[in-house]
């Protein structure tokens, strides 16, 4: 959603890679199934358990067979480096189908976030609505019909929608190009299941990389257990580069070091040498090119 001069996808495709963008389950452009409907909260049933368990490797299957390519590399913000991750410790085969995975802002560990302290309140009951009734969709249709109107109200009153991200994301007004606050407004957020959220604020309340916890069901699911499994990541052999920052409100400096002393094969852990960089600047920032992209290019050309 950056100008193509500053997007990693186009800057990649400029330097010759193919390059695959993936939609996780769920959103507006990974809609649809084929035996159910919308309205079912079977639908909606899922977590970033199953996008890292089925999804991942279903899109390593993929890309590798029309490409007939042996591995791929791999590039994930946020929850895209979090299913990355479940997949490679639930389905350990697939770490040789990976040439690099390059993590940004990776959401494993959450506990530093200012935002634990609504997970520790909110969870234990979202939980429960979510056990009792089902999962459901968590952004309201009528909020993605209007999303559009919604990039065009940001041209007219910007600076609010700037500090609605800054106050969501953290705080770098700096590296926001209020041009494209409309583009990013009309795409942004996105749908996603109810349970991919109390996913997020169970592992924030637990200080744990684990598996979606169903309360009084998990010794049903879980073969007798109580508490939920947590996910091995000493079964992530795949070489793998993280990038972060200081000011990232969910990826904490102190998370991810956490992660990275877990991961048995960690290239490079890499700080954004901006101390106000933020959790979304990673993909929408006027230097990411210039503090992200261009190692990770590097990376890939050289390495």
């Amino acid at each position: 959603m950056n100008v193509p001069e500053k997007a990693l996808g186009y800057i990649l495709a400029d330097a010759g890679y193919d390059v695959w963008l993936i939609n996780s389950r769920g959103n507006s452009y990974s809609s649809g199934h084929l035996h159910l409907n919308e309205k079912d909260w079977e639908y909606w049933d899922f977590s970033y358990h199953e996008m890292g368990t089925l999804d991942v490797p279903a899109w390593i299957d993929y890309i590798l067979n029309v490409t007939s390519h042996s591995n791929l590399h791999y590039v994930g913000h946020s929850m895209g480096s979090t299913a990355f991750f479940i997949g490679m410790s639930e389905r350990p085969e697939y770490n040789e189908k990976i040439d690099k995975m390059f993590a940004l802002a990776p959401a494993l560990y959450i506990t530093e976030s200012r935002y634990r302290l609504l997970a520790k309140l909110f969870s234990p009951l979202y939980g429960k609505i979510i056990n009792l009734f089902g999962a459901s969709s968590f952004v309201p249709t009528t909020f993605l019909t209007l999303r559009t109107f919604f990039g065009f109200g940001c041209k007219m009153v910007e600076p609010f929608c700037d500090n609605f991200f800054f106050f969501v994301a953290g705080y770098n007004p700096d590296q926001r190009n209020s041009t494209q606050t409309a583009v990013i407004v009309a795409h942004t957020p996105d749908n996603v299941s109810s349970k991919t959220i109390n996913h997020f604020l169970q592992v924030m309340r637990s200080d744990r990389f684990q598996q979606y916890d169903y309360g009084r069901r998990n010794s049903n699911m879980y073969s007798g257990q109580s508490q939920p499994p947590e996910y091995n990541l000493k079964n992530v052999s795949a070489s793998v580069v993280i990038f972060h920052s200081e000011n990232d409100i969910f990826a904490t400096p102190k998370d991810v070091l956490k992660t990275s002393k877990l991961l048995p094969n960690l290239k490079e852990i890499n700080l954004v040498q901006d101390p106000m960089f933020a959790h979304t600047d990673f993909i929408y920032a006027i230097d990411a090119d210039k503090l992200v992209y261009s190692r990770i290019l590097e990376i890939m050309t050289n390495e």
